[in-house]
Order: C-alpha cells, then sequence, then structure tokens
C-alpha cells in the first residue's frame, strides 16, 4: 500500500465505502475496515501528523501490527494502512481451544517479542483482551498508535506486565477460585511468572490432572474438568 491523499472527507469515505470488504469494529481512536489483500484501513475519529503516526513503521515485530501507510486530507492524517491480524481476540473462544503444548510455544514467542520491542524503548499502552489477536499460530497486538518511543530506556517489565496480566485474566477466567488462589496474587507482581507461562498453564493442568482421571489437551478442558 502507498500514502494516498484525498480532497475532503467524503472523497475519503466514499473510497472506504467502494473498496471494504467488511467492517472490523471500532474503538475509541476510529473505525477499522477490511480491504482486499488482507490490508485494514482505520478511519480515524481525530487528524494527526504523518511523523507521529508513522514513527514505528519500519519496525519489524510480528506480535505487533503497526501503521504502514496513510491517508492525507489538508496535510493531515485522517486514515492509516496496516495489515490484517487473523484470529479472534481474548475475548472470544480460540485460547480455550488450542493445544495446551502449543498454546504454551506461542505464548513464549509473544514473551520473546515483547521483550525485543521493549529493547528498542518503546513503551505499549492500552492492552487489553481485544487488542490481542491470536489464531493458534501467532499473537498479535493491534491498536498500537499511543505507544511511546523512550529513548534508552528498557520498558520490558511495565510492558509485560500490562500485557501478561491480560493474556492470564483470559486464561483463567471460568476457573473456580480455589484452583488459582497463588495465580490470582502473583501474577500481576511475580517477573517470574509474567514471563514463563508454561508454570501457569502447567500448574493448571496438573491441578485438574490430580483431580480428574481424565485426559487434558486444552484449557478448555481444565475448565469443563474443575467446574465438576
Amino acid at each position: 500500500m502507498q500514502d494516498m491523499s484525498f480532497k475532503n472527507q467524503f472523497e475519503l469515505d466514499d473510497y472506504i465505502k467502494v473498496n471494504y470488504v467488511k467492517a472490523l469494529g471500532a474503538g475509541r481512536e476510529g473505525a477499522c475496515f477490511l480491504l482486499p489483500n488482507d490490508i485494514v484501513i482505520k478511519k480515524l475519529y481525530d487528524e494527526y501528523v504523518k511523523e507521529y503516526v508513522l514513527r514505528f513503521k519500519n519496525i519489524d515485530n510480528p506480535s505487533f501490527v503497526f501503521p504502514k501507510n496513510v491517508c492525507m486530507i489538508d496535510g493531515y492524517v485522517k486514515a492509516y494502512f496496516m495489515e490484517y491480524a487473523r484470529g479472534e481476540s481474548l475475548f472470544d473462544n480460540i485460547i480455550n481451544e488450542v493445544k495446551i503444548d502449543k498454546l504454551v510455544s506461542d505464548l513464549k514467542v509473544l514473551v520473546n517479542n515483547v521483550r525485543e520491542l521493549s529493547k528498542l524503548g518503546i513503551e505499549t499502552y492500552d492492552v487489553v483482551g481485544k487488542n490481542i489477536i491470536y489464531d493458534g499460530n501467532i499473537f498479535k497486538i493491534i491498536d498500537t498508535l499511543r505507544y511511546s518511543w523512550l529513548s534508552n530506556r528498557d520498558e520490558f517489565n511495565s510492558n509485560i506486565r500490562m500485557i501478561m496480566q491480560t493474556v492470564y485474566e483470559s486464561i483463567i477466567r471460568g476457573i473456580p477460585k480455589d484452583y488459582r488462589v497463588h495465580i490470582n496474587m502473583d501474577m500481576r507482581t511475580d517477573m517470574y511468572l509474567l514471563t514463563h507461562p508454561d508454570e501457569v498453564i502447567y500448574d493448571l493442568k496438573d491441578q485438574a490432572s490430580e483431580a480428574f482421571d481424565e485426559d487434558i489437551h486444552t484449557l478448555g478442558d481444565i475448565k469443563l474438568l474443575l467446574k465438576k
């Protein structure tokens, strides 16, 4: 995709209306529409300076989706293009359906990608369940416009805390409190647990295995057993 210029908002709206495949949803910053070739256009409610919107354009990190090109009106950005993150958000059920070993492996990749991003001095912002997308192979984080670039600072601790707390909330959702006491207490502060999702998930699996003599393959299996 390339940068585009439009005479006015009506012309931009017409472009989206003619080209979009489906509407993906809206948030505080704007509304997203899927275009052909797995490109998303996000129409912004406010206007921004181009240099601000594209400051992370050249960051190549497989777990973070940054704006790549913009739509300009009167010298300001009114929309931007980014890749389409296929999958479901953490508010959906996919995290409960993937085999446990695969889920753990993919979460370890996410932790590593957060570490690599943090080394650049980038601080994440507003990472909530709807902004973490998972397709059963990789976790991708969207809505990155308000991230900050803090030079000479490694933001890993604050970034991983924000992201993995959100992931863990999804993981333990639906599990009775009796089986997650220490996880509830420690997952918000313990950097070891925040960076070792295998410890959290396999601990839940072990608890379910001890309580029930049944095969466990997914988080969904654990949640069904622990509800009995």
